[in-house]
């Protein structure tokens, strides 16, 4: 029980405080997007600060309780405004419509099952082994040290970092329901994305809460679902914002969600590839300030500085296990970086254009190149809805 009610300060600081930095960046109030984004932003502190204190060997219980409590304390109220919401919000569910109404009731159901899924010790290989394991050996060695032998302590750890935090806090309990929290925010995002199209949204969301990939994800501890989130909360956002010039404010924070994104997996450098090329084209087509695209473009190396850091001077290549022949280091990590690497060619689409373009394909007749998890056939008829849909709005 109390790892519970850990679990919902924990999520009270992150949306208070996350709302906090919002608002100083710059950022209007927007429903439907104030609590993904607020959630991604803290989600971003903490694991920044948290590996910070990593460097400082400060890995207490009394440097993760005062990390909560202080983000509490500064944004008192933020909580306010949020209490004030969720008053609001409860009041209004009865003058929903029947359809959205039932919706609603089946997400909740839905939400509950998964909660109670999340509380289930952690025994999916990734987590023991990398997300959980890494963290726990961080924990037992007081700070962030170098661990020769786990290739996993040299990946991106902004991910990593939370779920320390959740460790210090409460265990490995805290930590799924971190992941389930995470999972929330995806499908809000998803919720606003579906509102933007004016389809139904409740449906979508409802859609997603049972895809079967996606709640495999929702309650193990791993980087998919936050990428996912991260991809679309940036799809939210620039969907809100596609009739409006771009101002610095709304550049930054595209900057830090792409940085928190390549700071988790190291393959989301394609979503960081996506959107800058979409922000070039704001930039060329609408001539928007170069200061914005700059920034985009900068502050997600700085998100992931730290890491990127730690890495060159552990392994003396800063992206390592990747591009090991680019740079000079100890023989023994670059014979594990080979080794590592050519395991997981195997896995994904493959390594050109056209590859990824027939992912969504691929995933769905051949689901061992992506780990064995099942994709249902409906994936691809939800992508050519997604794309008339999208034509139908150019038009």
């Amino acid at each position: 029980m109390s790892g519970i009610i850990i679990s919902v300060f924990l999520l009270a600081a992150y949306l208070s405080f996350g709302r906090k930095l919002y608002y100083l960046i710059g950022l209007k109030k927007i429903t439907g997007l104030v609590y993904p984004a607020s959630f991604a932003l803290a989600m971003g502190f903490a694991g920044t600060f948290m590996v910070v204190a990593g460097f400082l060997k400060l890995y207490n219980q009394y440097t993760a309780y005062l990390l909560v409590v202080l983000m509490c304390v500064v944004s008192y109220k933020e909580i306010k405004e949020i209490y004030s919401e969720i008053r609001e919000a409860v009041s209004g569910l009865g003058h929903k419509d029947p359809a959205s109404s039932m919706a609603i009731a089946a997400a909740l159901v839905w939400c509950i099952y998964l909660f109670l899924t999340a509380l289930t010790p952690p025994i999916y290989y990734d987590s023991l082994t990398y997300h959980l394991g890494t963290a726990s050996q961080y924990i037992a060695l007081g700070g962030i040290k170098d661990i020769p032998g786990n290739i996993f302590s040299y990946f991106p750890q902004i991910i990593t970092m939370n779920y320390l935090l959740c460790l210090l806090l409460s265990g490995a309990g805290c930590a799924k329901v971190f992941q389930f929290y995470t999972a929330v925010m995806a499908i809000i995002s998803v919720y606003g994305i579906t509102r933007q199209y004016n389809g139904s949204s409740f449906i979508s969301a409802v859609l997603l809460l049972t895809s079967p990939l996606f709640v495999l994800n929702s309650t193990r501890a791993g980087v998919e679902v936050p990428v996912m989130f991260f991809s679309m909360l940036l799809l939210l956002f620039v969907m809100m914002k596609s009739e409006e010039m771009l101002n610095l404010s709304d550049n930054i924070f595209i900057g830090l969600i792409l940085g928190l994104a390549i700071s988790a997996k190291y393959t989301a450098v394609i979503i960081y590839a996506f959107f800058l090329i979409y922000l070039v084209y704001k930039f060329v087509k609408k001539k928007e300030p170069l200061a914005g695209l700059f920034a985009a473009g900068i502050i997600p190396v700085l998100v992931m500085s730290p890491y990127l850091i730690k890495n060159l001077v552990y392994t003396g290549n800063p992206v390592y296990p990747f591009l090991s022949g680019l740079f000079r280091g100890n023989p023994l990590l670059a014979s594990e970086a080979a080794a590592y690497v050519s395991h997981v060619s195997g896995f994904g689409p493959g390594m050109n254009m056209i590859e990824f373009i027939k992912s969504p394909w691929t995933m769905t007749i051949n689901p061992m190149l992506f780990g064995g998890d099942a994709v249902a056939g409906l994936m691809l008829v939800t992508i050519a809805l997604i794309l008339t849909g999208a034509a139908k709005r150019v038009k």
